[in-house]
């Protein structure tokens, strides 16, 4: 390469770094929901990365590769989804957290120069899907408070623009099958107050909820009317969710490749602004797709065509209770009352023919398998037996006046 076209890649490079800065994609989650699984896939596919397609641990350089990590980074490459052709434009950087209790690692994601170039991701399992609603509501609680924090560093004019932002996207959105060609923002359109029931909690950062390993969906119940009814409530508790927040709602699966790109543009047409054509679809239900600013408490009300309005979450949908065998109890006795059994034994068996030792010994209402009681040895004579019976029975009686003298003394 000559120097000529090295020195104008690198001012080609620079500019495109300006114009489009890196993106930050923040995702939490419940430990193995599959979400590095398919990062790992967004990585080979759209946002290859070429021999990189590796999910990588945040450590340090010279620190020997952990197990586990509890917070881990990975990234994808950012094209202009406008141009097939078009190759890196930026870079998005992904950090994944899978236990609430380090929460607080979210601040080191969490830049405030790059809040207007982030996306918030909760993603859900779909191996357990009685878990929904329990890890939305927890994970908006600790993003809530965290970015809460973040945003108070920033002028008042940056945290208005970053909720005035959302809040434009959401009206201005329109299905790509009602768009001729591309238009600025109606102002009119602006000035409408967005439907009862949506973006009620406007946070300044688009929020997505991911919904993992979507193949597995028709498993969550052997009746397939019964899966249905489940799979109908779960998305309408979803969407219900998702429109307070005016969030977006996506099923993948790693496995099947189910939405792989349609993640990928999303997410590259929500922090970039390039033009976004997929259409939201409800009717596949392995494939749901729902952008932010489509959904509305009316449409919701239109899909309840089941009459399941009125079921509650954990009714229709319970956490699997799991049975496990009831473990035998063993009686416990002091040492001072399991002589005086042995004793009592002991007096009664003096005259009777040979017995085990363990057969005298064992506490009253325990059976154990020995080799010796199912292949017995050969009887000893009655008088060698009686009298190791009357030499044990001493040996205990003898303990027994010990621990009854040591008890008067003390």
């Amino acid at each position: 390469m000559s120097e000529q076209k090295l020195w104008e890649k690198i001012l080609q490079e620079s500019s495109q770094r300006d114009q489009h800065p890196e993106g930050n994609l923040i995702l939490v989650g419940r430990r193995d929901c599959g979400v590095k699984h398919f990062i790992s896939v967004v990585q080979k596919g759209p946002g290859s990365l070429g021999k990189n397609s590796v999910y990588s641990q945040l450590i340090a350089p010279d620190d020997p590769i952990p197990i586990t990590s509890p917070i881990h980074y990975s990234h994808i490459n950012a094209k202009n989804i406008e141009d097939p052709q078009s190759l890196k434009i930026s870079r998005i950087n992904i950090w994944t957290l899978d236990h609430p209790q380090l929460k607080d690692l979210l601040e080191f994601a969490l830049k405030p120069k790059q809040l207007n170039k982030t996306i918030f991701g909760i993603v859900l399992d779909w191996s357990q899907p009685w878990t929904f609603l329990e890890d939305l509501h927890q994970w908006i609680e600790i993003w809530h408070e965290k970015l809460g924090k973040v945003l108070s560093s920033l002028p008042l004019d940056d945290q208005d623009q970053m909720v005035q932002g959302v809040e434009r996207y959401m009206k201005a959105y329109k299905d790509p099958s009602e768009e001729t060609k591309e238009e600025k923002i109606d102002e009119a359109v602006q000035e409408i107050p967005l439907p009862e029931g949506v973006l009620q909690v406007n946070l300044g950062v688009p929020i997505v909820i991911i919904c993992c390993k979507s193949d597995l969906i028709w498993s969550v119940d052997k009746s397939r009317d019964q899966c249905e009814r489940i799979l109908d409530f779960t998305l309408k508790s979803l969407r219900e969710f998702a429109v307070t927040y005016g969030a977006s709602i996506i099923y993948t699966s790693s496995k099947t490749g189910i939405n792989v790109n349609t993640f990928y543009n999303y997410i590259v047409h929500r922090l970039y602004g390039f033009r976004f054509t997929q259409k939201a679809q409800i009717i596949d239900r392995e494939s749901i797709f729902i952008p932010a600013g489509w959904d509305s408490p009316n449409l919701i009300r239109e899909m309840d065509y089941l009459g399941i309005l009125e079921k509650q979450f954990n009714d229709l949908l319970p956490k699997p209770r799991y049975r496990g065998t009831k473990k035998e109890e063993i009686p416990f006795v002091s040492d001072q009352d399991f002589l005086v059994q042995v004793q009592e034994r002991l007096s009664k068996t003096s005259n009777d023919k040979a017995k085990n030792v363990v057969d005298i010994l064992r506490p009253a209402g325990i059976s154990f398998n020995t080799s010796s009681d199912s292949n017995p040895a050969p009887d000893s004579s009655s008088d060698t037996q009686g009298r190791k019976n009357e030499n044990l029975k001493m040996f205990y009686e003898m303990l027994l006046k010990k621990g009854n003298k040591e008890d008067s003394e003390a």
